[in-house]
């Protein structure tokens, strides 16, 4: 009779830790939660292969031995790509969503091009120019490439409509090549709009070698 109540916890207890254990086992190894499907959303110059390798997935493993943010922080190690999201779709999904770098630079390298965003990252290249980006002769260092798309977005809109290229060899030695074979010394990337300022009215004179590296005393022949 005193017995009973242990008995009947005793049998509580076992059958709380059997339920658990086969929860566990439900969730993790059983397969009512494997992944079998892997959609890819957003890849334009990756292939979806391309981008699932990088997630180092493979079809059967469970949902809840997936770390998502781990998957998403591989897939951003890809060149190519901006910003990626993976998503569980339940019960046997997942869902790639990545935006892919878009090119605003095209840089002369070797026999070739490498193309850069916005940000300055280099993410593809090939044998083949873009003539429709913003030409570039500069080694292919991020800074480098942030300023001279820095000095290019403080132009006025007609000046930067007559930009066929800019150069660098480093940060300070920017380099402007306008239409009508006007060549800018612009310098470093310091006091762009001032420097944007003084060049539109130099523009205004005679001349096709204009030094706007100190703006202060700016130079034309």
């Amino acid at each position: 009779m005193f017995r009973r109540p242990g008995f009947i916890l005793f049998l509580v207890s076992a059958l709380t830790v059997g339920l658990f254990g086969f929860g566990v086992w439900a969730v993790g190894w059983s397969g009512w939660l494997s992944v079998d499907t892997i959609e890819v959303k957003g890849a334009k110059l990756l292939a979806e292969q391309d981008v699932i390798a990088a997630a180092n997935l493979r079809l059967g493993v469970s949902q809840a031995l997936i770390d998502t943010a781990d998957v998403a922080e591989q897939i951003a190690g890809l060149p190519q790509v901006g910003q990626v999201q993976v998503l569980r779709k339940w019960p046997h999904g997942l869902e790639i969503t990545i935006a892919e770098r878009e090119a605003k630079v095209s840089v002369r390298y070797g026999t070739g091009y490498l193309f850069a965003d916005a940000d300055g990252v280099v993410f593809s290249g090939g044998p083949s120019n873009n003539k429709k980006l913003l030409q570039v002769s500069a080694p292919p260092d991020r800074d480098l490439l942030c300023d001279i798309l820095a000095v290019h977005g403080a132009l006025s809109k007609e000046t930067a409509g007559r930009v066929q290229s800019i150069s660098a060899t480093t940060r300070d030695s920017i380099t402007l090549h306008l239409s009508k074979s006007v060549t800018v010394n612009w310098g470093s990337v310091s006091e762009p709009e001032l420097k944007s300022q003084v060049l539109d009215l130099m523009l205004e004179q005679d001349g096709n070698r204009i030094d706007v590296s100190a703006p202060a005393t700016p130079t034309i022949r």
